[in-house]
C-alpha cells in the first residue's frame, strides 16, 4: 500500500470523527444557550437548585361563567347543542382521584388530603389554601408544590349534593374519618345504603398507616366511615 493511500485511509475517519465531535459540541452549545425558552415550551423549570427539576403547570384564568346555585340560571350557548358547554371550573374540598356515584345521587371523591382553609375570593382565580396535614399550597401552581405524590393520601373524603348547587355548602368533608390511607383501592356500591372500599396504600409519611390490606364501609344513610375486615394478603384482592 502506498504512503499517499495510508494517508488518506488515516486522515479521512479522522476528519470526518471531529467534525461530528464538532458538530456534537456546537449542538449542546446551542441548546443550553435556549435552555430556558425550551423549559418555557415544554412547562419545565428549575427552582433555584438545577439539580432538582420540577413540573410546573400553571393555569390562566377561566373568563366562562361560573355555575349558578340555580343551574335553570346557566347561561347556555347558542351552539351547545352542537359542540357542547363547558363552564368555569369550582372549588373542591379534594383532588377527586376517584370519584363514585352513590344511590342517593351524591358523589364521594377522594385521593388527596383535604382542603382545611382557603382564600375567600372568586372560584376561578387562584388562591392559597392549607390541606387538612398542614400544608400550605396554592391552587393552580402545580406539582412542583410537593414531591411524587406525598399529598395524594387517600385519608379524607368528600361528599358533594349536586341537588343543592356548586358553593361549600353543598359538600361535606370528613377528615381522616378512619385510620385508612385509601388512595390505591378498589370501591363498590354493595347496596342503597353501603360503599365498600377494598385496599389502599403504603404511605410512607410518619404517622400514616399502611393500608393495602385494609378494607371500610362508608354508611350513606348515616353518614359514617367504619374499619372493616383486613385482606389476608398485602398488595392483593384475591383473598379475603
Amino acid at each position: 500500500m502506498s504512503l499517499l493511500k495510508k494517508i488518506k485511509n488515516f486522515v479521512i475517519p479522522l476528519v470526518l470523527s471531529l467534525s461530528l465531535v464538532i458538530i456534537l459540541f456546537d449542538s449542546i452549545a446551542d441548546l443550553y444557550l435556549k435552555r430556558h425558552s425550551i423549559f418555557s415550551k415544554l412547562e419545565i423549570s428549575f427552582d433555584g437548585d438545577h439539580s432538582k427539576k420540577t413540573i410546573v403547570n400553571p393555569l390562566t384564568k377561566s373568563l366562562r361563567q361560573i355555575p349558578p346555585s340555580n343551574i335553570k340560571e346557566l347561561s347556555i350557548n347558542d351552539n351547545a347543542n352542537l359542540k357542547g358547554q363547558w363552564s368555569a371550573p369550582i372549588d373542591w374540598n379534594v383532588t377527586a382521584i376517584h370519584s363514585i356515584l352513590l344511590p342517593d345521587y351524591s358523589a364521594m371523591t377522594f385521593g388527596t388530603f383535604g382542603v382545611s382553609e382557603k382564600e375567600k375570593i372568586d372560584t376561578r382565580e387562584n388562591k392559597k389554601m392549607t390541606l387538612t396535614d398542614g400544608r400550605k399550597i396554592e391552587r393552580d401552581i402545580g406539582s412542583s408544590q410537593w414531591n411524587h405524590h406525598d399529598v395524594n393520601s387517600g385519608v379524607d373524603f368528600d361528599i358533594w349534593d349536586f341537588k343543592q348547587g356548586f358553593g361549600d355548602e353543598t359538600h361535606e368533608l370528613f377528615k381522616k374519618p378512619v385510620l385508612m390511607d385509601a388512595f390505591c383501592s378498589i370501591v363498590r356500591v354493595i347496596d342503597s345504603n353501603r360503599v365498600f372500599i377494598l385496599g389502599g396504600n403504603q404511605n410512607l409519611i410518619e404517622g400514616m398507616p399502611d393500608s393495602q390490606n385494609s378494607t371500610m364501609i362508608y354508611n350513606i344513610k348515616e353518614r359514617t366511615f367504619e374499619k372493616s375486615q383486613q385482606l389476608n394478603t398485602k398488595g392483593g384482592t384475591d383473598q379475603l
